[in-house]
């Protein structure tokens, strides 16, 4: 069954498996998801706690693959596969951290900002609810918004644009207050 999963889902974008563009495939992803986080909230597990539990798990399975010498595995293989693991995270790495330090250093005023807002009200939600209910309202909200956007897309495209048009007039009174600010001091 996995493996019909996997193959039916190569080529796949995010957007296609959150839209459900192939039902079987965006399924299996949510029932999964949603049995991890309903193990963890009827488990009760912390991070750590369930970290550990892999860890052992990954252990066992070492063993188990020592006494039966199905796995053999030399130096070289390990090195072969720490270099195509690095060969493949630099980038995105890279790319990640410049995004962090433009987001931090407020280049883009209108990113900064929204992730200022959208920081406090997931902080406003968090101090309301359990984590594991934002957590599966969000998780909720990912598996339906996008099949909702493409049904509407006319609507909420107007929506998105006359909201864009409103944070922008008010980014731009924000950024020349700041501006003014800081020609003052100087």
């Amino acid at each position: 069954m996995a493996f019909c999963i996997i193959s039916e889902s190569r080529g796949m974008s995010l957007w296609d498996m959150l839209a459900w563009h192939r039902p079987k495939v965006t399924g299996v992803l949510l029932g999964t998801v949603l049995s991890v986080l309903t193990f963890f909230c009827l488990m009760k597990y912390t991070m750590v706690t369930f970290l550990c539990r892999i860890l052992q798990l990954v252990l066992l399975a070492g063993v188990l693959l020592g006494f039966t010498n199905r796995w053999h595995l030399t130096s070289d293989d390990i090195h072969e596969a720490v270099n195509r693991l690095v060969d493949c995270a630099t980038p995105r790495l890279v790319t990640a951290l410049e995004s962090m330090h433009q987001l931090v250093t407020w280049r883009d005023y209108r990113r900064s900002g929204l992730v200022t807002l959208v920081s406090f009200v997931v902080a406003l939600l968090g101090n309301l609810v359990s984590d594991a209910a934002l957590l599966t309202f969000f998780l909720l909200l990912a598996f339906t918004v996008p099949a909702v956007y493409e049904k509407k897309k006319d609507l909420i495209d107007n929506w998105i644009s006359a909201a864009t048009a409103q944070v922008e007039k008010y980014m731009g009174k924000i950024k020349t207050k700041v501006e003014e600010a800081t020609k003052k001091k100087e």
